[in-house]
């Protein structure tokens, strides 16, 4: 079976062949459309959940990057402080080893000094005392001879 159908532009009649279609296969056809169409809709959005799932996944993996970033500075921070005061303690117990160093030297030397003055008062006395002694005996030793020279006199 043919039918003709006129071009308006041309004027010529072309023949078309007629074609008979099984409905039952363009039902077929239809639902196999259908079926495609909802597969390829699940696995988009099977697609979509997976790539939603992985982006929360990676933000969680991301937030605790950055929590744990947070923790090591803060140790850090908390170790460089901590180095901080032990350096100015140890800055301070050398300057009070210097102090009782110096104190020390202080306490020797004044030891010394009261020694040599000590030393130096005693030779004094000593000296004072056998000049004492020395006059005792010059005159004794004077009264002797003139208590001699008075018994020759008398005598």
């Amino acid at each position: 079976m043919s039918i003709s159908i006129p071009l308006p532009a041309v004027g010529e009649v072309h023949p078309i062949d007629a074609v008979m279609v099984d409905p039952g296969a363009v039902v077929q056809n239809y639902n196999r459309q259908q079926q495609q169409q909802a597969s390829a809709k699940r696995a988009e959005e099977q697609r979509e959940k997976q790539a939603q799932q992985q982006a929360e996944e990676l933000r969680e993996k991301q937030a605790a990057e950055q929590e744990r970033l947070k923790q090591l500075e803060k140790e850090r921070l908390q170790a460089q402080e901590a180095a901080k005061e032990q350096a100015e303690q140890q800055k301070q117990a050398e300057a009070a080893a210097k102090k009782a160093q110096e104190q020390q030297k202080q306490a020797e030397e004044a030891a010394a000094k009261a020694a040599a003055d000590a030393k130096a008062q005693a030779d004094a006395q000593a000296k004072q005392a056998a000049e004492a002694a020395k006059q005792a005996a010059d005159a004794a030793a004077l009264a002797a001879k003139k208590a001699a020279a008075d018994a020759q006199k008398t005598g």
